[in-house]
């Protein structure tokens, strides 16, 4: 512990940030790394730090990703939609073939701690997380999860606990979503109704 506050101090004290948790160490790796990804001169004193921002981070992301309640306020938008879609083409009530949707590393990290498949490693730049609806031969649909976070490869595919394999069964992956599908965003934060019964993510 008083390790972390003396990184905390002598990182406050060389980048001008206020370092009040271990947040904020995790917010200035993530600028420090977004600037040396994209080949941006970075302060002499970060590389010598790196490994011990990054420890901290590690806890961050570990202790974040840890909580039901975390997930399904980060996700539970997210998770809704893709159950409602999937829905919608296994009842025959749509044709749509693709959905995409950009976000941060919070959602992504969210997402697959629910589904538990997080890596608890910090989410890289650009990464996806597919989910693919299949139909097999006796018309009984299934999800496949695959996960993107390097160009040069082809996605890892995930393994759902609680479903067979690599695929998971409609229904088994709606009962796994259940706890984190977040139906009324205003209502859970315990906020009015928006006017006019306007939905976000109707």
């Amino acid at each position: 512990a008083e390790s972390n506050a003396n990184l905390m101090r002598t990182l406050q004290q060389l980048s001008g940030k206020k370092m009040t948790d271990w947040v904020s160490v995790r917010d200035l790796l993530d600028t420090l790394t977004i600037e040396r990804n994209r080949n941006l001169k970075i302060p002499d004193w970060a590389l010598p730090l790196w490994g011990n921002m990054t420890r901290v981070a590690k806890y961050t992301t570990i202790l974040n990703y840890n909580s039901t309640l975390h997930n399904r306020f980060r996700a539970g938008l997210m998770i809704r939609e893709i159950l409602r879609h999937s829905d919608q083409v296994a009842k025959g009530e749509s044709n749509v073939k693709l959905y995409m949707y950009g976000s941060h590393d919070v959602l992504i990290a969210a997402f697959a701690s629910a589904f538990g498949v997080f890596n608890q490693l910090a989410v890289p730049s650009s990464t996806a997380i597919i989910t693919e609806l299949h139909e097999d031969a006796n018309g009984n649909f299934f999800i496949q999860m695959l996960f993107k976070n390097d160009t040069t490869r082809k996605p890892y595919r995930l393994e759902i606990p609680g479903c067979e394999g690599f695929r998971c069964s409609l229904p088994t992956f709606k009962e796994i979503a259940k706890p984190y599908v977040v139906e009324d965003w205003r209502q859970e934060c315990g906020l009015d109704p928006l006017p006019g019964g306007i939905e976000l993510f109707p």
